[in-house]
């Protein structure tokens, strides 16, 4: 099957990521953190990254939980979307997420989606297991994302800045 050009840097993002091993608080330390010390990732956010710009959407804590939005725009037309959450789980949290094309077709097993557990939170950072929130300033953030492809681990870096009504 041949992917359209548009997708092949979606699609190896996609399908490269493999959650590399970081430090595990222990279960006390894990504990202690509030879904609200996440908090400050919510707002709208614009960036360029993977060939084009992005957008992503984070609403404030509402029921224990987190929700948001990413999308990739590249020349003009939608690349793909995520959806994702972050969740209790295990006296801890969990990030999921899942890829949809742009006519919202999963990219995911209907019941799997791409899990980051949660390592720890500060004012200025949020480390989950292959993904990382970093606050530059209260306008802008870089989201890291750890991916592997064979024995070649890489760094794809995402800095945005918050979107003011």
């Amino acid at each position: 099957m041949k992917l359209p050009r548009l997708l092949i840097p979606a699609c190896l993002v996609a399908c490269v990521l493999v959650l590399l091993p970081t430090a595990h608080l222990a279960a006390q330390e894990k504990s202690s953190t509030s879904i609200n010390d996440l908090a400050w990732i919510a707002g709208h956010w614009q960036g360029e990254g993977l060939g084009g710009k992005f957008e992503e959407t984070w609403n404030k804590p509402f029921g224990g939980e987190m929700i948001g939005m990413f999308k990739l725009v590249k020349d003009g037309k939608v690349v793909f979307y995520e959806i994702l959450t972050i969740v209790p789980k295990d006296k801890s949290f969990v990030l999921r997420l899942k890829h949809f094309n742009s006519k919202l077709e999963g990219w995911e097993e209907k019941d799997k989606s791409v899990e980051f557990p949660f390592v720890s939170a500060s004012k200025t950072e949020i480390k989950f297991n292959g993904l990382t929130f970093k606050k530059i300033s209260d306008d802008q953030m870089q989201i890291v994302v750890r991916t592997q492809r064979g024995d070649k681990i890489s760094e794809l870096k995402f800095v945005c800045k918050r979107v003011k009504s």
